[in-house]
């Protein structure tokens, strides 16, 4: 499958605007997946889902403004509600506690794998990481390359509907990965 490939410009709320606007099916597919697997794999029903996921967003507008106007930003450019949009945002947190909440007869939790490998033991002599991405093969992904107002530049892969790249670089030369 080829991935689409996003340059967002902006602020926060214009990149997301963007997202959601060039990703909407894609957005609306990966809805679907994850508000059948908080009711079918966590037993929450949407509307616990969706109450779960306002409480995170008014978290992440209290401590995370600008990710949270991303947020908004994909809920406004793909037509849907922001607390649907949050909850996709924060699917793991949703997620994982109710798995803790209902660990028996919980399949444990599972999903990519990443590594690294220090600058003395590559052949170019340089830190190399990787990750897959193979959590839920059904959903839809993109690669994000985004500028901030400032220049700053970012780049990597993401689900459609979240915000910024989860697992790329930064022109600073941080990586983020995450398992």
């Amino acid at each position: 499958m080829t991935l689409p490939l996003l340059r967002l410009t902006g602020t926060p709320y214009q990149q997301g605007f963007q997202h959601g606007r060039a990703l909407r099916a894609a957005i609306a597919h990966n809805l679907d997946i994850y508000f059948a697997r908080f009711e079918r794999e966590a037993k929450l029903p949407p509307g616990e889902a969706l109450a779960r996921a306002r409480r995170y967003a008014g978290a992440l507008a209290a401590d995370a403004p600008a990710y949270h106007e991303g947020m908004r930003g994909i809920a406004d450019g793909a037509g849907q509600p922001l607390d649907r949009i949050a909850a996709l945002n924060v699917r793991y947190e949703i997620l994982y506690y109710q798995f803790g909440q209902n660990a028996i007869g919980v399949r444990g939790a599972d999903g990519c794998t990443a590594f690294a490998i220090a600058p003395a033991a590559s052949a170019s002599g340089h830190l190399l990481i990787g990750e897959n991405w193979d959590w839920i093969p059904e959903v839809r992904g993109a690669l994000i390359h985004a500028t901030d107002p400032d220049g700053f530049q970012s780049l990597g892969f993401t689900e459609a509907g979240i915000f910024g790249p989860k697992i790329g670089l930064n022109a600073a030369g941080n990586a983020a990965l995450g398992n």
